[in-house]
């Protein structure tokens, strides 16, 4: 990002943390927002690459679905978690923590993440 945009960003009193390196030390991230600006909890709602490599770094404590009664009928719909070349396969475990009937007939998930 050029020093303009940056000094934007500030001038619209906005927050930000620069990488000194290409890609994001996810668990660093998480770190500095904490200690930086005080996050103590933060709900991602990342596409299914985004969520896979939080739960790759083991960063994920809960998984919250919402199931919605619609059939789409397409093919190669996104998963919710994706992960790379070695998959995702025994990274957690979830364990059931509550299924409560929500609006228009969906009904709402949450899973505990553990370790294997």
């Amino acid at each position: 990002m050029d020093d303009a945009y940056l000094a934007g960003l500030t001038q619209a009193g906005v927050s930000y943390i620069v990488s000194e390196k290409d890609g994001v030390d996810l668990k660093n991230a998480l770190d500095l927002l904490g200690t930086e600006f005080g996050v103590k909890r933060l709900m991602l709602e990342g596409g299914a690459q985004t969520n896979g490599h939080f739960l790759k770094a083991g960063l994920v404590d809960e998984v919250s679905l919402v199931i919605f009664p619609a059939i789409g009928g397409k093919s190669n719909t996104p998963a919710i978690f994706e992960g790379d070349e070695d998959g995702l396969a025994g990274r957690a475990r979830l364990t059931f923590i509550s299924a409560e009937a929500a609006g228009l007939g969906s009904v709402h998930l949450r899973y505990r993440v553990g370790r294997p």
